[in-house]
């Protein structure tokens, strides 16, 4: 049975089309407030919602953009309606947000069945490919484990082994190496570990996590507190060229150092040795802009919206495949959490540009 939820302050309209959802064979939910929509929608999960623009307590337009940034309900078609006297920017405003159509009251109500119909047989037809896609991920997760996971225990284990069979034959700089590549592995391994636990967190509307690496700083940060562990610690040091052009303070510095950490990374994985990795940032009183652009292989991608976690759209180097793919995607939903913008650029055969801006 279709479910719809219809929210609307006006009572007897709100009777009158639920009774025409019954009969047509619909589970009708209904809801004065947009308020009390919110709550019913915690326990109830709608194929379609049917909204008044002008309700008592938000505008429709505030509670779609509410709805939106829930991961869990981001796919339910909604339909706007409105009883008052609109122009033609106020229903360029609710498709421009997004939503699937927009009626004006009194509505012909076999049309309006009609859009439902075909929205939420569009939806169903989504949500079939993205049950898909969640199989295909839980498959990937488990071949990407050695990868990711596996073998920097497994560097992590043998180095230690090593020093503790050998510990007395072992020069300083013999041993510090050795701690050295425990390090890196153990940074390796944190790192997958927190983009796995970022990537549950944000699938499921909870961004407690990506709150962290918003975290304003009081202090004035040093750039190279930012790029020195990342560039330092790269086998590609030769390769990465920087240049700042900082006229204020980073106020995001966890934010900022996370994102250079996972461009770098995923630069690195698709390109070869000797191909220059180039980044300019930029930061002032209202902004930050970094841009990376690399001399890889570039990525089979049309847009960002094709930038997803565990995909298989890229090109890699090496044929083989490099992770889990999660930190693109992770850097592109902190960006878009801060209302900022993400751009990337790729070509096959001549690398990739990926620019990120957002509030400072």
């Amino acid at each position: 049975m279709k479910r719809i939820l219809i929210i609307d302050d006006d009572a007897e309209f709100l009777l009158t089309i639920s009774k025409m959802f019954k009969i047509k064979g619909f589970d009708v939910m209904t809801c004065s407030k947009a308020s009390e929509a919110i709550i019913r929608l915690q326990s109830i999960f709608p194929d379609i919602i049917l909204c008044d623009v002008m309700l008592s307590d938000m505008q429709g337009f505030d509670f779609y953009k509410t709805l939106k940034r829930n991961f869990a309900f981001s796919n339910i078609p909604l339909i706007f309606i409105s009883g008052r006297a609109v122009n033609t920017e106020d229903i360029m405003k609710g498709l421009d947000l997004g939503a699937d159509d927009y009626f004006l009251k009194p509505i012909d109500f076999e049309i309006l069945l009609k859009r439902i119909n075909a929205r939420i047989e569009k939806k169903d037809k989504i949500d079939e490919y993205l049950n898909f896609r969640m199989k295909e991920i839980k498959s990937m997760i488990g071949n990407q484990f050695d990868f990711e996971l596996k073998k920097p225990f497994e560097g992590i284990i043998g180095k230690a082994d090593t020093i503790i069979q050998n510990y007395k034959n072992l020069s300083k700089d013999e041993l510090f190496y050795k701690i050295e590549q425990i390090k890196a592995s153990s940074e390796k391994l944190y790192k997958s570990i927190e983009n796995i636990l970022l990537f549950i967190s944000i699938i499921k509307n909870d961004f407690v996590q990506l709150d962290y690496f918003k975290i304003h700083s009081v202090n004035d940060i040093d750039i190279n507190a930012i790029f020195g562990s990342i560039y330092g610690a790269s086998f590609r040091k030769k390769d990465i060229f920087i240049k700042f052009n900082i006229v204020s303070q980073i106020r995001r510095p966890i934010l900022l150092k996370k994102m250079v950490q996972e461009l770098v990374d995923n630069a690195i994985k698709f390109s070869k040795i000797g191909a220059a990795i180039t980044f300019n940032l930029d930061i002032d009183e209202k902004r930050v802009r970094l841009e990376i652009r690399d001399e890889g292989n570039g990525f089979k991608i049309a847009s960002k919206e094709q930038v997803l976690p565990f995909s298989t759209n890229s090109d890699e180097v090496d044929g083989k495949s490099h992770g889990l793919k999660l930190g693109l995607w992770i850097v592109k939903m902190l960006v878009e959490n801060l209302n900022g913008d993400f751009e990337i650029y790729s070509e096959i055969g001549k690398g990739s540009t990926i620019i990120i801006e957002y509030p400072n």
